[in-house]
C-alpha cells in the first residue's frame, strides 16, 4: 500500500508538471475569438477583444469596412466562420428580438 502512495504521488506530481506546461503553451499565443452577429454589441466587445487576441466577425450584414476599422477579420458566411477560421472561442453576440 505503501508503494503505491508513492507511485500516486509521483504521478500526481507528474501531471500537475503537464497542466503547468500546457497553461505556459496556451498562455504564449493569442487567443483566436470568433463572434457571431457583429452589430453594435457585437462591435462593442470586439473592441475589448482585440487586446487579447485575433477577432474574427460574422453576421448578417455586411460589416467588413467597421471590422477591419478595428482590427478584426470580418467573416461574411456563418460556414466560413466556423468551418475555416480555427477559433478558440465562439461568443453569442446576437439579438433575440430581430
Amino acid at each position: 500500500l505503501e508503494r503505491l502512495k508513492k507511485e500516486e504521488q509521483r504521478l500526481s506530481a507528474l501531471l500537475d508538471s503537464i497542466r503547468q506546461q500546457k497553461l505556459a503553451v496556451l498562455r504564449s499565443r493569442p487567443l483566436s475569438i470568433g463572434i457571431v452577429g457583429f452589430g453594435r454589441f457585437g462591435q462593442f466587445i470586439a473592441k475589448s477583444f482585440t487586446k487579447y487576441g485575433h477577432v474574427v466577425g460574422t453576421s448578417r450584414t455586411d460589416y467588413t469596412d467597421v471590422a477591419s476599422e478595428m482590427g478584426v477579420k470580418f467573416v461574411p458566411t456563418l460556414e466560413s466562420f466556423v468551418l475555416d477560421e480555427n477559433l478558440d472561442v465562439i461568443v453569442l453576440a446576437t439579438s433575440i428580438v430581430s
